[in-house]
């Protein structure tokens, strides 16, 4: 089974859901169901289904504003709508939401089966054909794949070369923010001590231990921020260059897709 050939029941009833089921098996179909209108939206959104098959009746949105959301979002999926109303100002917005089917229960199993496979049908012979790889090669300019080829080139050589100068900047560069810290910090002891009063002799300055101690931690500190940065540093790198070859593989893709 072709597992792009998904059918997608919405009831909430389930003698009706177990009537669309019907009406679709057999037809080498994938079947899924579902209870409700926006859990329905969602699956419609994030999988590829060949139809839907509502019934009106659903909590939360019927089943007509669920074709309505559908037709609106520009999602090319046919739905059959099954009702026990035959209201014309229904009938109306389903033919203006796209509606492939408008039925009005009771329904007879023939009549539910006919109806679906005459939809199915109509949905398969407008889908596009799928495209295989070799496809989607052939599609593509040369020019496309050229330049596609020689931006991976590039970024794959720049990679290496970002981590170089962050390896050799990176350190250089947080070790001096430490020593200008410090330097700054014994300045500003030292316009405080000059500004108290002269402690008598032999006895020991105000704050020393503190300020050795301060001293220390910016120079532990720095030789930490010079090991660890750079192997975070190189990591994110890596990381943005994988991230940034798959999308340009993707971009390549679409390109042949156009």
């Amino acid at each position: 089974m072709n597992v792009s050939r998904k059918v997608l029941i919405v009831a909430e009833d389930a003698a009706v859901a177990k009537s669309l089921e019907q009406a679709v098996s057999g037809k080498g179909y994938a079947v899924e169901t579902c209870p409700g209108g926006e859990d329905a939206l969602w699956k419609i959104d994030n999988n590829g289904y060949t139809a839907v098959f509502t019934d009106m009746e659903l909590r939360g949105m019927s089943g007509l504003e669920l074709a309505e959301e559908v037709h609106a979002r520009g999602l090319r999926v046919p739905v059959l709508i099954v009702t026990a109303s035959d209201s014309k100002a229904l009938q109306e917005r389903a033919a203006a939401a796209g509606v492939a089917a408008f039925l009005r229960k009771p329904l007879s199993p023939k009549q539910l089966a006919d109806s679906a496979e005459q939809v199915l049908k109509a949905a398969e012979s407008a889908a596009p054909a799928p495209k295989t790889p070799e496809a989607k090669v052939a599609r593509a300019s040369p020019m496309t794949i050229v330049v596609v080829r020689l931006r991976n080139i590039v970024l794959f050589l720049l990679a290496p070369v970002l981590g170089l100068i962050y390896i050799l900047l990176f350190p250089v560069i947080g070790l001096g923010v430490f020593v200008w810290f410090g330097v700054k910090m014994l300045r500003a002891r030292r316009e405080l001590y000059e500004t108290v009063k002269p402690p008598r002799p032999g006895a020991a300055r105000p704050g020393v231990l503190k300020t050795v101690v301060m001293l220390v931690g910016v120079a532990v500190l720095g030789v930490a921020y010079a090991i660890v940065g750079p192997i975070l540093g190189i990591g994110a790198l890596v990381f943005f260059a994988f991230e940034a070859w798959g999308r340009l593989g993707a971009k390549a893709m679409k390109a042949g897709e156009t």
